[in-house]
């Protein structure tokens, strides 16, 4: 079953259809062992510019260049997992998240080692304002982003 997303580089936004192989999109982009995340019927788009989305029918990107991934179809309610939720702020070079961070039973209870990558790469951020820096035409307000914690320039947690 293929699974529709937007994924957000330091430089494009990319959407399209990812193949999870039946699993939840978060423990798939999670999996270490595949490096890169392939889309296929999709378009990008060039953040600095309001071009037209540029079609394609295979596209690959490597996970270690994505910062942002939103899912568009809607969630997996029996697929989730039980979460604390913390609200924070990330920032990336091109963009900040405001929304609450979901912190499993397993996760550390230090916010830093959390976001230092202890287990995941991915993070869920849910009730999320995503702002891009550089052209407010990408701003957007989604159910739930995965927010890539190697490429975080900073978080702080909401007062």
């Amino acid at each position: 079953m293929t699974a529709e997303l937007v994924l957000y580089t330091d430089a494009y936004r990319v959407a399209g259809q990812v193949d999870p192989g039946g699993r939840r999109l978060s423990d798939w982009l999670n999996e270490r062992q595949a490096d890169q995340v392939v889309l296929r019927d999709g378009a990008y788009q060039l953040l600095s510019e309001e071009r037209d989305p540029v079609p394609f029918g295979l596209m690959g990107v490597p996970k270690i260049g994505v910062d942002l991934v939103v899912p568009l179809d809607p969630p997996n309610l029996g697929a989730q997992v039980a979460t604390e939720r913390v609200a924070l702020t990330l920032a990336y070079s091109l963009y900040t998240i405001s929304g609450m961070l979901h912190r499993r039973s397993s996760d550390p209870r230090n916010l830093a080692s959390l976001l230092a990558g202890f287990s995941r790469r991915f993070v869920p951020i849910s009730v999320a304002e995503v702002r891009c820096l550089v052209n407010p035409h990408f701003d957007a307000d989604v159910s739930v982003v995965l927010a890539n914690i190697e490429r975080l320039k900073f978080w702080c947690v909401s007062s």
